[in-house]
């Protein structure tokens, strides 16, 4: 029930997943709501779709933890009792962060070994994907917990990504292990002394390198560090966006060419008074008899 443009974005990527991939689908959340949103889909008989009533909701603006005691069948919290009673075996929400987290934690319990939860994020690099742990769930840590948040990522990049070694590393703010604060500082010598594959730190700037496939953060740190990768990539699709805008509002150009039969040359266009060459392909007609053919074109510059 939560999230951008919510309901009618996350049932529709649920449908889509049914459709597509044949996932069966518990969609989580006041019934009369999900079932209208279901209508526009011609198709729902025919997929492996279900709604699992939760006649409440956890807002964005609410506390996560209190509102959960007030709200004891809130969606979130139906559906992490929907994978801990065995009758699904994942949970998504496109919705709160922290009422995801605070409810997988009180229903699943943690790890054995595992003091504190990580959000792991996979961010896309030269080589593939890497896992950036904590991106949020744990603010304040200690040594220790970035730690197992390594063992954690190891373990995600292993299993989920297919990374034979993951090759682990600590976001400082230098390579040298002397860098950073007290916490990467003492963190970095308990990864060095573990059985990972620890490579040292990793500065911000080559996080989309590759060299590492488990990024060690802070989950301060680690949130920063995505929401900041997430407007770099919103500014360059604006940027994209605006030129290509620039150019579709130019003006249509004529271009003629002459070219001797089966010859797969290029054409002059000018849009304006600037000259353009486009692809003897891009013609919309040919006219003309003989071995010298005359071609025109009209193209959106």
């Amino acid at each position: 029930m939560g999230g951008d443009h919510a309901p009618a974005h996350p049932v529709d990527g649920a449908v889509a997943a049914a459709r597509i991939h044949g996932i069966a689908i518990d969609l989580v959340g006041r019934e009369s709501v999900i079932r209208g949103e279901l209508e526009r889909h011609p198709d729902i008989a025919d997929l492996d779709v279900r709604v699992v009533d939760a006649p409440d909701v956890i807002e964005m603006s609410e506390s996560p933890a209190m509102a959960l005691r007030r709200k004891p069948r809130a969606s979130i919290r139906v559906a992490a009792e929907q994978v801990a009673s065995g009758q699904a075996v994942a949970m998504f929400s496109a919705g709160h962060t922290g009422a995801s987290v605070v409810a997988a934690h009180a229903v699943f319990g943690m790890l054995a070994g595992v003091d504190r939860p990580a959000l792991a994020p996979t961010v896309p690099t030269e080589r593939g994907s890497a896992v950036l742990i904590d991106a949020g769930a744990t603010l304040e840590c200690k040594p220790s917990y970035l730690l197992q948040f390594a063992h954690m990522g190891a373990m995600y990049s292993r299993v989920g990504l297919g990374v034979a070694h993951p090759r682990v590393g600590l976001l400082s703010i230098g390579e040298e292990e002397t860098k950073g604060n007290e916490l990467t500082r003492d963190a970095h010598q308990l990864l060095k002394a573990s059985s990972l594959p620890f490579i040292g730190n990793v500065e911000a700037q080559a996080l989309f390198l590759g060299d590492a496939d488990v990024i060690v953060c802070d989950g301060f740190t680690g949130n920063v560090a995505l929401k900041l990768s997430e407007g770099l990539v919103e500014m360059v699709e604006h940027l994209l966006a605006k030129s290509c805008r620039a150019r579709s509002r130019a003006r249509w150009a004529t271009c003629s060419r002459s070219a001797r039969s089966g010859d797969s040359g290029s054409a002059w266009i000018i849009p304006s008074s600037a000259a353009r060459r486009c692809s003897a392909s891009r013609a919309s007609a040919w006219w003309g008899t003989g071995d010298r053919r005359r071609k025109r074109c009209a193209m959106r510059w």
